[in-house]
């Protein structure tokens, strides 16, 4: 779906007036350029939810933040709301529309220590075909999971993608402290393809796990989930569904053992957040603030 019309209109006036903007970021201000609509998504970004879990748990843990997924820099923000070291920041994106303009974000506020790695993760080191709507080069609904939309009409275009744990040494990662996953539909790959190093850090991971699509297949559905479910207890993760309010805060975290089975709608779509808990972090999870329901 393309931008709205008088989103486009209000961005065209925009670029013509000013070259850059000042947002809002924690206690500082961060400089988006206005040179793509790209910005709009960042001009438009506020502390939400996302941006409290991230808070506690890296109030609590030392070691790497890693973003797979990162789209135009959403949870970039989130990050440096947190008054975190930049250096502990490494984001994941392969879509090159959305890599060029996060650069250019990057250099714009003086942020040489977050690294950004122009690729996705997956199980294999490979090009895969990544499915965007047409005319949204940085869809940030795009997914390397062809049948996640199976009547949608996308665009195409290749890209890299590689094993996490292949790529572990080359990037100097030791401790990782907290995992952001929103690959739509892709988390089981992106997970397998880090076991090892998830093994060896027992992170915190913070994924989004869609309902299924109105015209999805409702046995592969199932089928994946429930591989993604069994590949966490065999990890020794435990799931918490992220519960929120109407504004947009964390009302708690719900144990649960499985991803039931849901029909995605926008009333339902905030249903789909969960934090992976690593087996004896627990107690860690009392520090958070968040009402906690077994």
């Amino acid at each position: 779906m393309s931008k709205p019309y008088y989103q486009r209109v209000s961005y065209r006036l925009l670029r013509l007036l000013l070259r850059e903007v000042a947002i809002r970021v924690g206690n500082g201000t961060l400089r988006v350029p206005t040179a793509s609509i790209e910005s709009l998504a960042l001009m438009h970004w506020n502390s939400s939810w996302k941006t409290e879990i991230i808070r506690a748990v890296l109030a609590q843990r030392s070691g790497a933040f890693l973003d797979v997924g990162v789209n135009v820099g959403m949870t970039l923000l989130d990050f440096l709301t947190t008054g975190q070291s930049p250096g502990r920041y490494i984001g994941f994106e392969p879509n090159p529309k959305c890599v060029s303009y996060l650069r250019a974000v990057l250099r714009r506020n003086g942020l040489h220590d977050c690294t950004l790695v122009p690729a996705g993760l997956a199980d294999s080191d490979a090009l895969l075909k990544l499915h965007l709507t047409p005319g949204q080069d940085a869809d940030s609904a795009a997914s390397i999971v062809q049948s996640l939309r199976p009547a949608g009409t996308f665009e195409t275009m290749w890209v890299p993608c590689f094993r996490f744990d292949g790529l572990r040494e080359s990037l100097g990662v030791e401790h990782i402290a907290l995992i952001k996953i929103d690959v739509e539909g892709a988390e089981l790959e992106v997970l397998r393809g880090m076991g090892n190093s998830i093994k060896e850090t027992n992170p915190f991971i913070l994924c989004e796990v869609l309902h299924a699509d109105a015209h999805a297949d409702e046995a592969a559905h199932r089928l994946r989930n429930g591989a993604l479910q069994d590949l966490l207890h065999a990890m020794g993760y435990a799931i918490w569904n992220v519960e929120k309010s109407a504004d947009g805060a964390v009302v708690g975290l719900a144990r649960t053992d499985a991803f039931f089975f849901k029909r995605w709608t926008r009333q339902n779509s905030e249903e789909c957040d969960y934090l992976f808990v690593p087996r004896g972090a627990e107690a860690e999870m009392e520090s958070f603030g968040f009402k906690l329901t077994p």
